[in-house]
């Protein structure tokens, strides 16, 4: 009763590779602490190159992890106050 499906070509498992990939580095730089992800991001970035001639998914994930990244990269939010506190007295 249950056909069994084609397998799949090459360059689809490659896609669902990639997006694999994409989607374990975004959980990673989300629940990661960010001292230890800091030296990581050259090499994220580096990959996120070219995401516009990618599949939709593949561009929402590469969307989704450089904003995740930016969030690494930005200063903290408590020395942000506490230097905005400092400043102001």
């Amino acid at each position: 009763m249950l056909k069994q499906l084609p397998p799949l070509k090459q360059e689809n498992q490659n896609q669902f590779l990639v997006l694999g990939v994409q989607m374990a580095l975004a959980h990673i730089f989300k629940h990661g602490a960010r001292q230890s992800m800091l030296d990581k991001v050259p090499l994220v970035v580096g990959a996120l190159q070219n995401a516009q001639d990618r599949p939709v998914l593949q561009r929402l994930y590469a969307c989704k992890l450089s904003q995740r990244l930016g969030s690494h990269l930005s200063f903290p939010l408590e020395l942000t106050l506490l230097q905005h506190e400092v400043s102001a007295s």
